[in-house]
């Protein structure tokens, strides 16, 4: 399941997935000593340009945290989603396809 948002102000869409990928670093002995969160958010930016083959802005950069291991499972997700979810307004799947076509287009104008 994914969300989408939109910042109209910089004719940006962002697509990710809803939970983030959660894993439990352990020790030698078996015992949790972080969360490990993790989150790719596709960027699609319509003032973005190639440059040999390279977009100048990232197109999907791969977030990542670590969290004490006596917070709650629940509460390393929260916290993840709080300091790393983009921002925008949320909007549905086919409004995001109609944005990220015509931002993609603007970019590759350029």
């Amino acid at each position: 399941m994914y969300e989408y948002r939109h910042d109209s102000t910089n004719q940006t869409v962002f697509k990710f997935r809803s939970q983030p990928d959660v894993h439990e670093v352990k020790d030698g002995h078996g015992r949790r000593t972080a969360w490990s969160v993790s989150m790719a958010v596709e960027i699609t930016r319509a003032d973005n340009k190639l440059h040999h083959n390279q977009w100048q802005h990232p197109v999907r950069p791969v977030f990542s945290e670590q969290f004490d291991p006596r917070d709650s499972h629940e509460d390393a997700i929260g916290y993840f989603m709080v300091n790393n979810a983009p921002e925008g307004e949320t909007i549905s799947e086919e409004q995001y396809r109609a944005l990220h076509d015509q931002y993609d287009a603007l970019a590759r104008a350029r």
